[in-house]
């Protein structure tokens, strides 16, 4: 074998080792985009999840459901402030908006200054 021909051979089989390092580097770059793409995917089926449970912060919410193991009703049930009230028998107390008492003390205070007559028929 010839000292050139010995030479050509080596440039051409590092021509193909650094061609298949550059597919490697390629493959790599596909794998992280992959990756991330997994995970956004992830993200957007446990917010999904999330907001069909009824949850107010999704992002809290996201953050404490690593404690549960993703598990959404035990979350729901540990931190139920998180997510809205499907009970209704619960009241804060106060009058629903829009419908005002009637004769709160400002009221009768208003219409004793006015003579107006507190029972109406």
């Amino acid at each position: 074998m010839s000292v050139h021909k010995h030479q050509r051979e080596m440039a051409k089989v590092e021509a193909e080792r650094d061609a298949a390092k550059a597919e490697a580097e390629g493959y790599k770059k596909l794998e992280a985009e992959f990756a991330q793409w997994k995970a956004d995917q992830e993200q957007a089926k446990t917010e999904a999840a999330l907001k069909e449970a009824g949850c107010h912060d999704v992002v809290a919410a996201s953050a404490r459901l690593k404690e549960f193991d993703g598990d959404v009703a035990k979350l729901k049930e540990a931190a139920p402030y998180l997510f809205a009230s499907s009970d209704k028998s619960k009241s804060t107390g106060g009058n629903p908006k829009g419908t005002p008492d009637p004769e709160d003390e400002r009221t009768k205070k208003m219409r004793a200054l006015m003579g107006i007559d507190t029972e109406m028929e």
